[in-house]
């Protein structure tokens, strides 16, 4: 597992790591492929606490699909950014 006892047991869903990030005064919350989530706070980057591996491609596509559009998908996907 890629969380450890301070996430839920399975797959948390993106409200969750923006609910985390907002708990630890972060004002951006960067999801990347390979990389364990990271919160910007005061300025500085850092990983979130909580996660002992990377995020894979399936857990990023996952969670950034669950927030995104249909029409936003298709711009992701064409144009790599939104």
């Amino acid at each position: 597992m890629w969380y450890n006892e301070m996430m839920p047991a399975q797959n948390p869903t993106i409200d969750i790591l923006f609910s985390k990030a907002q708990e630890m005064g972060a004002s951006d919350c960067h999801i990347v492929v390979a990389k364990r989530p990271i919160v910007r706070i005061d300025g500085i980057l850092s990983e979130m606490e909580g996660f002992e591996e990377v995020l894979s491609r399936e857990e990023v596509k996952r969670l950034i699909d669950s927030i995104l559009s249909q029409a936003q998908r298709e711009r992701f996907e064409r144009e790599r950014e939104i």
